[in-house]
């Protein structure tokens, strides 16, 4: 009697194992429209967070520059005047 249910569970579980399938990519086709905004706003959100980071990394790589120039410019000055 075991083995008759345990071949009855399995018969079951391959039936029901399509129309799972279905079910599931039909769930992953639904769309939702406020959660899609919410999604593009938050990427657009990352990519201004990610733009504005690379424009402070170029103004600090300009002032180093400059900062680098100057000092430079002191040690040469400072060497002509002994």
């Amino acid at each position: 009697m075991n083995r008759d249910n345990t071949l009855v569970d399995r018969w079951e579980f391959w039936a029901a194992l399509p129309l799972l399938a279905v079910i599931s990519v039909g769930c992953g086709a639904v769309r939702n429209p406020a959660l899609e905004r919410a999604r593009d706003a938050y990427q657009r959100a990352e990519a201004e967070h990610l733009a504005y980071i690379a424009e402070k990394r170029v103004e600090i790589a300009r002032a180093t520059a400059r900062r680098r120039l100057a000092a430079d410019e002191i040690q040469q000055l400072k060497s002509k005047r002994e």
